[in-house]
């Protein structure tokens, strides 16, 4: 059921659905996850203290790569702080483990990180997955959201992920990685 998937047992959540189905005019199928449940989700990672907006944020960057090591690395923090984060995040029914309970509510973290921040945990994905040798298109993903380069390594992974981008019939993405190749190596 999508309702219990994005708000669990969470009041917050539910009551910001019921708010958003009501605004939207529900009449039945799936709820309506608007506005109001943006909203909720963010309140949720400033009601306590600690790094709850920053771990989040890092869970929704690494998506499927979100790990207490990978988050820890990622933000420089030890795993104990990590663990309790996620948690806290857990219990407040935004996550399951390492994965959102919902893609909505991972969106939301996403749209709540401020403009600066957005790049820099980005790039630091990136960075770190380059390291640990993660697929060339993934990381090229990554610099791509970031919508900048860090380092001599990016322009390698953006041509690489370009050539398999077109390999496998995705030309506006390869046209995509190819642009902030460019970009990173300054000349056309």
């Amino acid at each position: 059921d999508t309702a219990y998937a994005a708000a669990g047992g969470n009041p917050l959540l539910v009551q910001a659905i019921a708010e958003d189905c009501r605004q939207r005019g529900w009449t039945g199928g799936a709820p309506v996850l608007h506005e109001a449940y943006r909203q909720a989700v963010v309140s949720c990672l400033y009601r306590r203290e600690g790094n709850l907006a920053l771990v989040a944020s890092a869970v929704a960057v690494l998506g499927d790569l979100a790990a207490a090591t990978s988050v820890g690395r990622m933000l420089d923090l030890d795993l104990p702080a990590v663990e309790r984060a996620v948690t806290a995040l857990t219990t407040a029914e935004l996550l399951d483990a390492y994965r959102f309970r919902h893609p909505a509510a991972r969106d939301a973290v996403l749209r709540n990180v401020t403009i600066a921040g957005h790049g820099t945990l980005y790039l630091r994905a990136a960075a770190m997955l380059y390291d640990d040798g993660a697929p060339a298109e993934y990381v090229a993903d990554l610099l791509v959201a970031a919508g900048t380069t860090d380092g001599p390594w990016a322009l390698s992974v953006l041509c690489q992920a370009a050539e398999l981008a077109l390999g496998g019939g995705t030309t506006d993405t390869a046209v995509g990685y190819l642009k902030l190749a460019r970009q990173a190596a300054g000349t056309e």
